[in-house]
C-alpha cells in the first residue's frame, strides 16, 4: 500500500498528553475523547459569561514563538452548546498573548457550532475582534468560551487536543503502479490531527499550503479526487498547492477543486523539473491563478471564476474559461503557441492576455472560440506594441480592450497545395519544379518596382513597404545584370529591405534596369508524395498562376501550367498531370 511521508509539518503547541502549563480552571486528562495520541485535557466551564482557560507556550516543546503572521490551529469540544451565546456576541474566541497585550479572535457561537470537535484556525495577521495585532513573542494561547446561560455543573464539558501553528506541510512518497493520492495525505493528517488535509465522505477538505514533491525524492501522486479550501479566517495568500520537484511525478486524471465561502487558492505546477506533469478533465473554480510549465500536459479541463491560468509551452488544449473578473485575461498568451489549441471563453472580462513574453511570430489562434458577452474583450494587448493575430481552424475573436496597444485579427491561414502525377502511369513525381505566384496585388506584392544593390553573393532589396516575411519567396525580373534575376528565398532586414543570396558573386554593385518583384507562394521541388504547399493568412481571395517542370533527370516531362485563386477561408488545391518528353 502507497505510504505518504509528511515534512515541514506544524509546529507543536500542545498535544495535551499533560496538564502542566494549563491555568485558568481545575484540569484533568481524558483518554477517552481525544482527536490523537493518548489524551486530551480536560476542565469543566461553570460561569455565566466568560470561561477563560490558557496554555503558557514556555511548556511549548519548542518553547516560546513569534506571535507575529501565523497560523494558530486548535482543537476544541465543547457539550454545553446551548448555554453559548453567539458569534456575533463573541461565543468561542481564541486568546492570545504577545508582546504587545492579549487579542482576542471570535472564531464561532451556538449558531455555527453544532457541538463534537472542531478545529478553529486564526491568522495573527489578521485584526482581532479585540487587542492589538499580535507582535512580538507569543507567550499563552488560550480559549475564552462566553456564555448567557450558566452550564450545568458537570465533571467535565470542555476537552481541547492538539494544538499547533504553521501553515501546512510538505508531502512525498508512493511508488511506479501505488501512486498516493489525496486519501493517503488525509489519514496520515489524521493520525497527527494537523487538519490541513481532512476527509469527509469523497471530499478532502483542505486548510493550508501543500506542496506536493520535494527536490529529488521520489513523489509519485495520482488523483482524481474533489479537493475543496475551507473557509476559515486564514491569510489571503495561505490557500494553495504546489508541485515541484525532480523526483515528482504527477498524473491528475479528474475531480474538481473548489473553496468555499470567499476565499480561493493557487495551484502551481511552474517546476520544469519535475519528472512528468499530467493533467485531464479538471474542474477548477475559485483559484486565484494556476500555472503550468514546459513540456507538461494539460487538457480537457474547465477554469470557472478563475484568477489567469499560464500555461506556459505546456501541451495545452481543449478547455473552458468561464467567468473570469480581472484587468489582465483569463489565459497568458504563452511564448510558443505551437501547443494551444481548442479553448473556449464564456462571460470572461478579458479572454486572453498578450504581453511582450507572448509568441511574436505570427501569432495565431488555433480554435479560440469567444462569446461574444457584452462588455467583454476577447484579447487584451498589454505589449505595448501593436499585434496581428491569426484567426485559425474556426477562431472567432473580433474585440480587443481598447485600454490598451491594438490589436488586428487577421483571417486563417489557409493552405496553397499541388500535386504532381506522371500521366501516363498515375504516380505521383517526385523533384518536380513547382512555381505558383500571385497574378495582382491584392495581398501581395506584383511587379512592384525595387532597387539592389549587391556585394559577393548578396543582394539587398529596397522595397518600400514590402510585408514580407523571412523565407518567404520572391520572383525578381528586369536587372541588367542577370545575376539578380530570378526566385529567390528572402531574410527580411527591416520594413523596407531584405537581402537573398544570387548564387553566384555579383559583378554588378548596383545593376541598371526597370527592376521589378512579384510574390511567389511556392518555389521547390514535391516531395516523394508528389506534394509541396504553403500555409498563410491570405485577407482576400489572391489570383494566381504557375508553371511546373520537370527536367532534370529522366524521366523528363513537359512543363505544365496552373491558374485559379487561393480562397482567403478554403486555400487552393490541385493535381498537375505532365506529359512525358521522352
Amino acid at each position: 500500500m502507497a505510504t505518504a511521508v509528511l515534512t515541514g509539518v506544524p509546529t507543536t503547541i500542545t498535544l495535551c498528553e499533560s496538564v502542566t502549563g494549563w491555568s485558568g480552571d481545575t484540569f484533568s486528562l481524558e483518554p477517552d475523547i481525544k482527536v490523537q495520541g493518548t489524551n486530551s485535557v480536560s476542565c469543566a466551564m461553570t460561569n455565566n459569561g466568560s470561561n477563560t482557560i490558557a496554555f503558557a507556550t514556555s511548556n511549548a516543546p519548542g518553547g516560546t514563538f513569534s506571535a507575529v503572521n501565523i497560523h494558530i490551529r486548535v482543537w476544541v469540544n465543547l457539550a454545553f452548546v446551548g448555554n453559548i451565546d453567539t458569534q456575533a456576541n463573541n461565543g468561542i474566541q481564541i486568546s492570545i498573548v504577545h508582546g504587545g497585550g492579549t487579542s482576542l479572535y471570535t472564531v464561532g457561537g451556538s449558531d455555527n457550532y453544532a457541538g463534537g470537535w472542531k478545529q478553529y484556525v486564526v491568522y495573527t495577521g489578521n485584526t482581532p475582534t479585540s487587542g492589538s495585532t499580535p507582535s512580538g513573542t507569543c507567550t499563552s494561547v488560550g480559549l475564552q468560551i462566553n456564555t448567557n446561560t450558566k452550564p450545568r455543573n458537570q465533571p467535565a464539558n470542555c476537552w481541547v487536543d492538539a494544538w499547533y501553528f504553521g501553515p501546512g506541510f510538505t508531502v512525498t512518497g508512493g511508488t511506479s503502479g501505488d501512486e498516493i493520492d489525496w486519501s493517503h495525505i488525509a489519514a496520515l493528517d489524521a493520525t497527527n490531527a494537523y487538519g490541513v488535509c481532512t476527509r469527509l465522505d469523497d471530499i478532502y477538505f483542505l486548510a493550508g499550503d501543500i506542496n506536493i514533491g520535494s527536490g529529488a525524492t521520489a513523489t509519485w501522486f495520482k488523483s482524481a479526487q474533489k479537493v475543496q479550501f475551507r473557509d476559515l479566517p486564514v491569510s489571503s495568500t495561505l490557500y494553495g498547492v504546489t508541485f515541484s520537484g525532480s523526483g515528482a511525478r504527477i498524473n491528475i486524471t479528474g475531480g474538481a477543486w473548489g473553496a468555499a465561502g470567499t476565499q480561493n487558492y493557487f495551484v502551481d505546477a511552474s517546476d520544469s523539473t519535475m519528472t512528468s506533469f499530467s493533467l485531464t478533465g479538471v474542474q477548477f473554480s475559485k483559484s486565484s491563478g494556476i500555472t503550468f510549465a514546459n513540456g507538461q500536459t494539460v487538457t480537457n479541463s474547465v477554469f470557472d471564476s478563475c484568477g489567469q491560468v499560464v500555461p506556459s509551452t505546456s501541451s495545452f488544449h481543449n478547455h473552458t474559461f468561464s467567468n473570469y473578473v480581472g484587468t489582465t485575461g483569463a489565459l497568458l498568451y504563452p511564448s510558443d503557441d505551437t501547443n494551444i489549441y481548442s479553448l473556449n471563453f464564456v462571460n470572461c472580462d478579458n479572454g486572453v492576455q498578450y504581453t511582450a513574453a507572448s509568441d511574436s511570430t505570427s501569432p495565431a489562434f488555433d480554435a479560440f472560440i469567444f462569446d461574444d458577452a457584452a462588455g467583454n474583450f476577447d484579447v487584451n494587448n498589454t505589449s505595448g506594441s501593436a499585434v496581428s493575430i491569426s484567426k485559425n481552424n474556426g477562431s472567432n475573436p473580433n474585440s480587443y480592450n481598447t485600454a490598451n496597444s491594438v490589436v488586428t485579427f487577421l483571417g486563417a491561414s489557409v493552405t496553397t497545395a499541388i500535386n504532381v502525377k506522371d500521366i501516363a502511369t498515375g504516380n505521383n513525381l517526385q523533384d518536380a519544379r513547382v512555381l505558383v505566384y500571385v497574378t495582382d496585388g491584392t495581398n501581395f506584392p506584383f511587379e512592384d518596382t525595387v532597387s539592389i544593390s549587391g556585394s559577393g553573393t548578396t543582394a539587398t532589396v529596397t522595397h518600400t513597404a514590402h510585408g514580407l516575411s523571412t523565407g518567404d519567396h520572391v520572383i525578381i525580373n528586369g536587372s541588367t545584370a542577370d545575376e539578380y534575376n530570378g526566385t529567390y528565398q528572402i531574410t527580411v532586414t527591416g520594413t523596407n529591405t531584405y537581402t537573398y543570396n544570387t548564387g553566384e558573386t555579383v559583378t554588378t554593385g548596383t545593376p541598371g534596369g526597370t527592376i521589378i518583384c512579384t510574390f511567389a507562394f511556392i518555389s521547390g521541388l514535391t516531395n516523394a508524395s508528389g506534394n509541396i504547399s504553403d500555409s498563410r493568412v491570405v485577407n482576400a481571395d489572391q489570383p494566381i498562376a504557375g508553371r511546373i517542370r520537370k527536367s532534370s533527370s529522366s524521366p523528363y516531362f513537359i512543363q505544365g501550367s496552373i491558374t485559379g485563386t487561393v480562397s482567403s477561408t478554403t486555400g487552393f488545391s490541385a493535381v498537375v498531370q505532365l506529359v512525358r518528353d521522352e
